[in-house]
């Protein structure tokens, strides 16, 4: 089973969202090295749907779900935006 933690997002919300994720991206490589999250890291940010859906089995995956949503957090209320952690086969 693959835990994916995906993010819904309103569409006028949308257009921040691609810079807070690189900033999450940026926090992410700078704890485990540009290497290991090439190597690790499994997301997809999907425009159409307004949704980020991150791969949460590594610990990268896992520090940059958490990284991603308290700049979230930080950035909007909760309730502008819902988080689903997903397991797959």
């Amino acid at each position: 089973m693959t835990t994916y933690y995906k993010y819904d997002f309103s569409r006028s919300m949308f257009p921040d969202i691609e810079e807070i994720l690189r900033t999450a991206l940026t926090a992410v490589e700078s704890l485990h090295g540009y290497d290991r999250v090439e190597m690790d890291l499994e997301y997809r940010l999907e425009p159409k749907k307004y949704t980020v859906s991150i791969n949460g089995d590594t610990n990268v995956g896992r520090d940059l779900a958490c990284i991603f949503t308290g700049l979230l957090r930080r950035n909007y209320i909760s309730e502008s935006f819902t988080i689903r952690r997903i397991l797959r086969d």
